[in-house]
């Protein structure tokens, strides 16, 4: 289980080295979510502060 979780860390790291604008998309559009659960509620995308 160790070991399993910790190539997943590694791999998640080495996506985010090759890509970090999209890492960083994701992870906005995932707090946005959570924080405006409204918008995605209503089908609108959250607003780009």
């Amino acid at each position: 289980m160790e070991l399993y979780s910790l190539s997943k860390i590694r791999k998640f790291i080495k996506e985010v080295e090759e890509n970090p604008l999209r890492f960083w998309w994701e992870t906005r559009r995932m707090i946005k979510w959570i924080v405006e659960p409204r918008y995605v509620a209503e089908g609108d995308s959250p607003k780009i502060r």
